[in-house]
């Protein structure tokens, strides 16, 4: 069902309610009223015609004993000052008719009454246009004859209308009387629910918190309207709060970035220093490290009783160690600072791997161990990489390999990667110990090793896998 705008205020639809509540009762009423009327009217006309057929039926008994038509119909001339009797007949003990006056019509479905019939039935009376009775005619207690007399309904009609005109009257009054009370009791009620309705608008549409509605003192109303007035209360506060918090968050906000600013300067401050310090320490260590070395060299090779150039020898290698150490701690150290930079020249890598060959070959055959390097033959002769990192990374894997392998050997390969072709693949593969599963992605942190014993027994800082990392990636 549509909605129809102009009952959606409370006014409308209390007045609505009066006329809907009083046109029932109006139909209720009216309908009891006729069929009172009606009732009444059955009962005094039954009364009615019964009483003036028996007064005819006695007028006419000696007529009919004497076969008296003339008499008959004298007494019979009684019903034109009847209201309402059309048509009398007067038949013997035979049903022979021997008088008669007036005229009817008879539908077939009209009443018909006798003389045992107590009242009128409501209904029969109000579809039928006649009505149809007849009384014995009795002359010294015997049955002589019979009566019959027709009379119409027409009267009806107008005590119906009647009936109904003063209950329509009635209602009307109760209508006006309750449009007057609905009115005056709907400006009590909507004029506080419009204010409050209007009050909601002004809310919802400017986001204004600041209004307050009139409560009445007592009734649902004024508990709704209250209840309004503490809830914007309630939104104030809370946005007094948020707002507070709002400037305190900011103020929360600027001096953190502040001490963000100031940490990020003092960190950018030592980050150039440390990149000054690690480029002068590459300096002065190494510097003097390498004289070292090379005197050391020069003392062992020259011509010294056995006990002082096995002395000369362990200052060389332990200078060596060291050095490798230093080298190792610089590295990361710049790596970390992010101010190492790769080159990008072109590149054999047959070269490189055979370079790395040459460097640990020596060192591979006192062990006993073979070290080889395989070049698959769809590897291009030329790439691009920087050679002393690719040098560094793999000199550092062979050297791990040869560290914790005891028999067989060790291989170098080169070969496309499978999964990207533009790119080589280099891997170093030993028949050493081996690593642990779990052990794998620890090996690449730093100071980490896969057995932590072996420290000991093959020596290391646990940076040079983690060196190798970071320069691959």
């Amino acid at each position: 069902m549509p909605s129809l705008p102009f009952l959606h205020s409370i006014r409308a639809r209390l007045v609505l309610l009066v006329v809907t509540a009083v046109s029932v009762a109006t139909l209720a009423i009216g309908a009891l009223s006729l069929w009172q009327a009606t009732a009444r009217y059955a009962g005094m006309k039954h009364e009615t015609l019964f009483s003036t057929a028996r007064v005819l039926a006695a007028a006419a008994a000696r007529g009919v004993e004497e076969r008296d038509i003339r008499g008959l119909y004298e007494s019979l001339r009684a019903i034109g000052q009847m209201d309402g009797v059309t048509y009398v007949a007067v038949t013997d003990s035979a049903g022979k008719l021997l008088a008669d006056l007036g005229a009817t019509e008879q539908l077939v479905g009209d009443l018909v009454l006798d003389e045992t019939s107590q009242d009128m039935p409501i209904m029969a009376l109000l579809t039928s246009r006649s009505i149809e009775l007849g009384v014995p005619i009795v002359r010294g207690g015997a049955v002589i004859g019979r009566l019959a007399m027709h009379a119409d309904t027409a009267d009806l009609g107008a005590r119906l209308r009647a009936a109904a005109s003063t209950t329509l009257a009635g209602s009307l009054i109760a209508l006006a009387l309750g449009l007057i009370v609905a009115l005056r009791m709907q400006s009590a009620i909507s004029r506080p629910l419009s204010e409050l309705t209007g009050a909601m608008t002004r809310v919802s549409s400017a986001h204004d918190y600041a209004v307050n509605v009139e409560a009445p003192q007592a009734g649902e109303i004024g508990v709704l309207a209250r209840g309004f007035n503490a809830m914007l209360v309630d939104i104030r506060e809370r946005d007094d709060k948020l707002a507070t918090h709002r400037v305190r968050l900011e103020q929360e906000v600027a001096q953190r970035t502040a001490d963000l600013v100031a940490a990020r300067d003092a960190a950018q401050e030592a980050s150039s220093q440390k990149s000054q310090f690690l480029a002068t320490m590459s300096h002065e260590i190494r510097t003097p490290m390498n004289g070292m070395l090379v005197m050391a060299e020069l003392l062992a090779s020259s011509e010294l009783p056995p006990r002082a150039r096995r002395y000369a020898e362990v200052v060389s290698r332990s200078g060596q160690s060291l050095l490798a150490i230093i080298n190792d701690i610089l590295d990361f150290s710049k790596i970390e600072a992010g101010k190492l930079e790769l080159e990008r020249i072109v590149v054999d890598p047959a070269e490189c791997a055979e370079m790395v060959v040459n460097l640990f070959h020596e060192r591979a055959r006192s062990m006993g161990l073979d070290l080889v390097a395989r070049i698959d033959v769809d590897v291009p002769e030329k790439i691009e990489a920087d050679p002393v990192r690719l040098n560094q990374v793999l000199g550092n894997l062979v050297n791990n390999a040869l560290k914790f392998t005891e028999t067989g050997g060790v291989a170098i390969r080169i070969s496309v990667d499978p999964g990207e072709p533009t790119r080589v693949h280099f891997s170093v593969r030993d028949t050493g110990v081996g690593i642990a599963g779990g052990k794998l992605d620890a090996i690449f942190e730093v100071f980490t090793q896969a057995d932590q014993s072996t420290t000991r027994s093959h020596g290391g800082t646990g940076l040079g896998l983690a060196i190798c990392r970071r320069l691959v990636q």
